[in-house]
């Protein structure tokens, strides 16, 4: 995606231009290295998962 900086007239554009890429790619698919290499939402699952299951053994 190019952007122009004049495409960029009000905080709100770019504040949801960035939240977009934060939903869009940084958490669904970039991997990062503190969560082995997963991306945060399936980080959050898998740890959700075994939360959850243990969580409904106590």
């Amino acid at each position: 995606m190019t952007l122009r900086v004049n495409e960029l007239r009000s905080n709100l554009k770019a504040f949801s231009l960035i939240a977009q890429y934060i939903v869009g790619y940084y958490s669904q698919h970039r991997p990062h290295q503190h969560n082995s290499g997963l991306p945060p939402n399936k980080a959050e699952a898998k740890y959700n998962l075994v939360f959850y299951t243990v969580a409904s053994f106590t």
